[in-house]
């Protein structure tokens, strides 16, 4: 069964193939026939000649267009590549223009790393020579205060000056503080050390705290007494001598209370040498009192009866708390009597030593009469104060 299938359609297809020759066979015989017809023809001549014509036309107009898209593309193509050319060209120079740029800032920049290489070196040995100097410096200071070597290290002795082409001003020279700081239009001029120690701010007390009067808009200082203050004083005097007899032998303590910011609670303490002063310079800085960082300065106070207000001892003062001489709360000893009245060794005068005797002879023979000595002392203060 399945072999006579294909042989049908074998059949079929050659069947279908004959019939197609014998028609193409037909159509040939009627086209040749017709061919012979037409060339007995003189139209057929004519426009057969005239297609041949139009035929011939055609492929010269063909080859010359030909010819001028050629040439054209030609044209285009030259000029393509003459802009290719340029572009490479100015895309070289531009890649040399880069890569010369490119030296230059790679000859700049190792210039510059050599140079901060040099600066850090040299920044590095600078910084070297100064620690050493620095540590040589310190050890010497710590030397001084030892009591290993006698004489003060070199650099101690200079002083320093805010305008040294100005004359002096005359509050920095009498208590070692002006009320317009360094700002001030007279030359201050600063020890590198004495035997002086000023310790800014370092008493406080609330009614002498300006940032309580603006922050409440009110009258603290109405509040508090002059005795509550004293007796805030006497607390902070117990508490504060011992520590800074702890370095030395103190010749002088004075704490002041006036308002004005530049003698605020300013803390003055001498000692009997520069090493003491130096001792407790290098042992109080950077330590805190009262929830505040200690700052202090060396100063010198020329006399003490000049730099302490003489009206603020009889509560006369007219400035009140903004006058610009020291108003200091009275010590409860009486050891600094006579550094009061400039009576060291060098400024012994005759009142001086008339109080020290009287003083003497009166303890004597009265058998030591604290309160009579007390006034005495405060009256002889109050005189040197006004003859001076």
């Amino acid at each position: 069964m399945g072999r006579h299938s294909e042989w049908r359609k074998v059949a079929k297809k050659c069947r279908r193939s004959r019939i197609r020759r014998l028609k193409a066979q037909e159509r040939d015989t009627l086209l040749e026939e017709e061919e012979l017809e037409n060339l007995k023809s003189s139209i057929y001549l004519t426009w057969k000649k005239e297609q041949e014509a139009l035929e011939l036309f055609a492929r010269v107009e063909e080859e010359r267009i030909r010819e001028e898209v050629n040439k054209k593309w030609i044209e285009r193509e030259l000029k393509a590549q003459e802009e290719w050319r340029e572009s490479q060209e100015k895309i070289a120079l531009f890649k040399a223009e880069k890569a010369k740029q490119e030296l230059l800032i790679r000859e700049e920049w190792d210039r510059e790393q050599k140079k901060i290489k040099e600066i850090e070196k040299k920044n590095l040995q600078e910084k070297e020579a100064r620690e050493q100097r620095e540590s040589e410096f310190k050890q010497r200071v710590e030397d001084f205060i030892s009591g290993v070597s006698g004489e003060l290290p070199e650099g101690f002795r200079t002083n320093v000056e805010t305008r040294p082409d100005k004359e002096l001003c005359p509050f920095f020279v009498k208590v070692g503080a002006c009320r317009f700081f360094d700002n001030c239009s007279r030359n201050h001029v600063k020890p590198a050390v004495s035997k002086t120690l000023l310790l800014n701010n370092f008493f406080s007390h609330l009614s002498m705290d300006n940032k309580s009067v603006r922050e409440y808009d009110t009258d603290m200082s109405l509040e508090y007494d002059d005795k509550e203050m004293y007796k805030h004083f006497l607390d902070f005097y117990d508490d504060a001598m011992p520590e800074l007899r702890s370095f030395g032998k103190v010749i002088q303590f004075k704490v002041c209370c006036n308002l004005s910011p530049h003698l605020r609670g300013n803390v003055y303490v001498s000692y009997a040498t520069e090493r003491e002063a130096l001792k407790a310079y290098y042992a109080l800085m950077g330590r805190y009192y009262g929830g505040r960082q200690i700052r202090g300065q060396f100063t010198k106070v020329p006399l003490w009866s000049k730099a302490l207000c003489g009206l603020f001892l009889r509560k006369k003062c007219p400035k009140g708390g903004t006058c610009n001489f020291l108003h200091v709360f009275r010590n409860p000893t009486s050891e600094f009597v006579q550094a009061d009245m400039d009576c060291e060794e060098h400024k012994r005068d005759e009142s001086c030593s008339r109080s020290t005797i009287s003083s003497k002879r009166l303890a004597n023979s009265s058998g030591g009469d604290e309160k009579l000595l007390r006034l005495i002392r405060t009256l002889t203060l109050i005189y040197s104060c006004f003859t001076c």
